[in-house]
């Protein structure tokens, strides 16, 4: 008589649904890794957004003060010293007293007839641009 053993339809069946179950884990983790990579390109995108709004919003003033920086500086409660002055940001883009509790900086410096407007965080420039020349009409 023959003594094998048969293969049986559960076995097969149980292979193929291990088989199923690793190709969703590995579908399942590569899903999370991208959910949790979105997040903080969300973060870096709103941090971007607000130093473009405030680096507009004092190239505005500055060109408001027909480029004078004392005057600007007044506007944002800065104190400008050799035509330069700083606005400290913390996380959340609120005004902060000092640069050691600040996460972000904007700065506006006086060159040549215009300015230079940045905003940096603690480890890089967000945003960089010359103010052009005074549009205001003397």
């Amino acid at each position: 008589m023959d003594n094998r053993l048969r293969p049986t339809r559960s076995g097969l069946f149980t292979i193929e649904l291990l088989i199923a179950v690793g190709v969703f884990i590995f579908c399942a983790a590569i899903c999370l890794g991208l959910f949790a990579r979105a997040e903080t390109v969300s973060a870096e995108s709103a941090d971007l957004n607000m130093a473009v709004n405030k680096a507009r919003a004092v190239s505005e003033g500055y060109k408001a003060c027909s480029g004078d920086v004392s005057a600007a500086a007044k506007l944002y409660a800065a104190d400008e010293s050799n035509g330069c002055f700083s606005v400290y940001y913390d996380g959340e883009w609120k005004p902060v007293a000092d640069a050691a509790s600040a996460s972000f900086t904007l700065t506006l410096s006086k060159s040549g007839t215009g300015a230079l407007v940045s905003v940096r965080s603690a480890d890089k420039e967000l945003v960089s641009w010359p103010v052009a020349a005074l549009e205001v009409a003397e």
